[in-house]
């Protein structure tokens, strides 16, 4: 399958993209969080590490601030991305660029901490992927073969 027949199939399939632009973060989101209660129950915080013992361990309330800076983050997302607003490409550039930083930054203070900081990174990275792929997508769907394409018919 080439690069064209791919590109043409893009075009045509407007409406599932729509859908698919919109469930995307929600649903990453929703796993991340599930992910997360399921690790905050498997290592509760546990009051008598000290010291190195706790690393690798959740800290006390982690599982709350974890969700509210995913949720933050989902909003900032969404804000950024609302396929309602504009498909433009200068968006997903934007909230490429803002949390390909963040992500770093975010791996950047999983050391020592439990797997539900880790997970957010790791919630990080994937929305990185799915900007890219929108990014990709909306440049496609913009270029000016794209909008030869569509109004020829």
């Amino acid at each position: 399958m080439g690069l064209r027949v791919i590109a043409s199939r893009v075009m045509t399939m407007s409406a599932p993209l729509t859908w698919l632009a919109r469930l995307w973060p929600a649903a990453l989101l929703a796993g991340t969080a599930a992910a997360m209660l399921e690790s905050s129950i498997a290592d509760p915080f546990d009051p008598t590490l000290t010291g190195t013992a706790r690393y690798g361990h959740n800290h006390e309330g982690a599982l709350a601030q974890m969700l509210m800076w995913c949720a933050c983050e989902f909003v900032v997302l969404e804000m950024l991305l609302a396929p309602g607003w504009s498909d433009r490409v200068w968006r997903a550039t934007v909230a490429l660029l803002l949390f390909a930083g963040w992500a770093l930054f975010s791996l950047v203070m999983t050391m020592h901490q439990g797997s539900i900081v880790a997970l957010h990174a790791l919630w990080l990275i994937a929305v990185c992927g799915m900007v890219l792929a929108t990014l990709i997508v909306r440049a496609v769907r913009g270029s000016p073969r794209a909008a030869a394409r569509a109004s020829r018919g």
